[in-house]
């Protein structure tokens, strides 16, 4: 609902009326049709803050100003004092219960009336809790500013970031009726979005349209969340005057989110290497109503083949696989672009004094020929194999030329004296696992190789002066405090095991908005874990995060922080995923899956909370756990590796998910 203006060149405007309903399924509604509002979906806001936008209204929970009755929600605005407000209303959302990507939003809504009346149904994106707004995106379905011949106006409009020197981007159009006012008569306010645009529409008749798919708009390709309110009063709108009747009324008949048969891309490996055999590529929503064809390059090889999947042995070059997808109203081409994946040298980067005997290796192409040359660095032995033997006395360079029947390839690599990142405070004893990690005993390396810290010098001055951590003396030992949102510390450890592990964390925090991630050589394995609010910075507690996948031998681990929060130490325990669901009553089934999964949990633990994240860290889906057993949809994900994010009464739990 915010106004800040800044234009960007890169919208499309047509207007048709819309005719393709029938592409798309009806998956979640709320029709209003009991005596209360259903508070599993709905959250009802209580403030006074103005919306961000110096509105006038107080939104209060009560039956005057918001109900279900006669089959419709309603929303009143009333004037009156009420604390600390003359005029009170109501803002519902389904922020962390029901969220959406992609689809048909719709709601039928009649509309209040006069100057200063803002009713509006729009959308936020889920990650404004950890990027804020407007880096979340907000989608504005249906905003209304009353008065005179706006009474007849309405507008649609997508904000995103960032936020400069006050300004954001934004982009929105309005749409007049033909003739009388939105208060007269029920009307349906819609938005369709893909992954290539999102459509306004008023009584089915598009009037507004957006690429999404250029570079900045990334906010519009995750999940968001519902918001129906009607404030009163803003920057906008205006106060109301002597014109503007009260009480006014949002009525909304129902509330409905579509999606089409299909309307997923292409999901597969985008980097291959030549000749890659068995490789597997599907589209996860399949449905019998559709048609499909799949559009193959000369260069490759078809194994098998079926309406939604295909595996094939590639070629030799870059090319693109194609899916055509035809329902009764339209057709869709999906496209995949495939990359080969040039060969890359692996090895030892920091090499202390020298050393001698050092391995260095690319992968090995089917039928390839290779040749090594060094700079500063002796190659021993065979120069002409996919791995060569180095001594390594000065810093100096090798670099190798991989030949194959269909391309060459050419990859260099820097090898430095020093110690780069070692662990600390004994450079040759990673911290072991099981055992337990001291959170000030970081890595040495130095800022942005062994941590980030977003200003200079050490705040606590009691511990590793030389470095720019901030670390305090608290807890029995040392921790690390000041953790701000994007700053990040590594350790290297060594894992007696692989196995699935727990870690117990010491954290302090005065607030509750704290979390953090955790990644095993940069690969996602516990995302968002939320601090509780201990009382104060130096009173720490203990948070157990479950299901970590960690591998034997020597890695390295990352906790990256949200900001909010102090950092204790770190006691890793092996346990399996069995025994930790077991431990917390926990059950996930099945698993791999694919349409649905069915957690099971005690009934003490619910409501709760849950995100499902892809390894890459994006957040896919959000839900809301309201029974002992409840079903999680998850048609919209693709095949793939994801963990599910669990926040409990008391505790955070992560489970590994596979979707088929």
């Amino acid at each position: 609902m915010r106004k800040i203006i800044w234009f960007l060149g890169i919208i499309m405007f047509s207007s048709f009326t819309f005719a393709q309903t029938s592409c798309y399924q009806l998956v979640w509604s709320d029709e209003f049709n009991g005596t209360s509002l259903n508070k599993n979906v709905w959250n009802i806001e209580v403030n006074d803050y103005g919306g961000g936008n110096n509105e006038l209204q107080y939104y209060t929970d009560r039956s005057e100003n918001l109900r279900v009755e006669g089959g419709n929600l309603v929303i009143e605005a009333r004037k009156e004092r009420y604390l600390t407000r003359n005029y009170t209303s109501a803002r519902i959302t389904t922020q962390k219960k029901v969220s959406f990507r992609y689809g048909r939003i719709e709601a039928r809504m009649k509309l209040p009336y006069g100057k200063g009346i803002w009713p509006a149904f729009w959308m936020l994106g889920e990650s404004i809790s950890s990027v804020g707004w407007p880096n979340c995106g907000e989608i504005d379905i249906m905003e209304m500013v009353g008065g005179g011949t706006n009474d007849s106006k309405v507008h649609c409009t997508l904000h995103w970031g960032p936020m400069v020197n006050g300004n954001h981007p934004y982009y929105g159009l309005s749409y007049t009726l033909p003739s009388g006012k939105f208060a007269d008569d029920y009307h349906i306010f819609a938005v369709e979005w893909d992954d290539k645009t999102i459509r306004g529409f008023c009584d089915n008749t598009q009037y507004y349209v957006i690429d999404i798919s250029k570079a900045g708009l990334e906010a519009f390709h995750n999940p968001f969340f519902l918001i129906i309110n009607l404030a009163v009063g803003g920057n906008w709108p205006g106060d109301p005057d002597a014109t503007t009747v009260f009480p006014q009324k949002l009525y909304v008949d129902y509330v409905r989110v579509y999606k089409k048969s299909s309307q997923s891309g292409i999901e597969g490996n985008t980097q291959v290497n030549e000749h890659e055999n068995n490789l597997t590529y599907s589209i996860s929503e399949y449905s019998d109503s559709l048609q499909y064809r799949w559009i193959i390059p000369s260069s490759v090889t078809i194994v098998s083949q079926q309406a939604n999947s295909i595996v094939v042995n590639w070629g030799c070059k870059a090319d693109t696989l194609r899916l055509v997808v035809k329902s009764k109203c339209d057709s869709t081409i999906y496209a995949l672009p495939v990359e080969l994946k040039a060969p890359k040298i692996s090895g030892k980067k920091w090499v202390g004094n020298g050393m001698d005997g050092l391995i260095y290796k690319v992968d090995s192409l089917p039928g390839a020929s290779f040749q090594w040359q060094g700079s500063g660095v002796t190659i021993v032995g065979n120069t002409t194999a996919s791995q060569v033997k180095v001594n390594a006395m000065q810093e100096g360079y090798l670099k190798v030329s991989v030949t194959t029947a269909c391309n060459s390839y050419t990859d260099s690599f820097d090898i430095h004296l020093g110690d780069g990142q070692l662990p600390y405070p004994d450079a040759s004893k990673p911290s072991a696992i099981p055992g337990t990690i001291i959170a000030a005993n970081f890595d040495t390396g130095g800022e942005g190789i062994a941590y980030h810290d977003n200003d200079t010098g050490n705040k606590g001055n009691v511990y590793r002066l030389d470095e720019n951590v901030d670390l305090e003396a608290y807890d029995n030992g040392y921790t690390i405090g000041w953790f701000d949102n994007g700053e990040w510390v590594e350790y290297t450890v060594n894992v007696a095991q692989t196995a699935t592990y727990k870690a117990t964390i010491r954290v302090a925090s005065q607030l509750s908005t704290g979390s953090f991630s955790m990644y095993f050589d940069d690969q996602l394995i516990a995302d968002r874990v939320k601090v509780p609010s201990t009382g104060s910075w130096n009173t720490f507690t203990s948070i157990t995060v479950y299901n970590l996948p960690l591998t034997e031998g020597t890695h390295v681990l990352k906790i990256l922080s949200y900001g909010g929060f102090n950092l204790g130490n770190m006691k890793f325990e092996q346990s399996t995923s069995a025994n930790i669901l077991r431990e917390k009553s926990i059950q996930l089934y099945p698993n791999p899956a694919s349409g649905m999964v069915w957690i099971e949990l005690p009934a003490a633990q619910t409501p709760a909370y849950g995100r499902i994240y892809s390894l890459d860290g994006s957040l896919r889906e959000v839900f809301r756990i309201t029974s002992a057993r409840d079903r999680i949809n998850i048609n919209s994900l693709p095949a793939g590796y994801y963990y599910i994010s669990l926040e409990l009464q008391n505790d955070n739990v992560t489970i590994p998910l596979i979707v088929r």
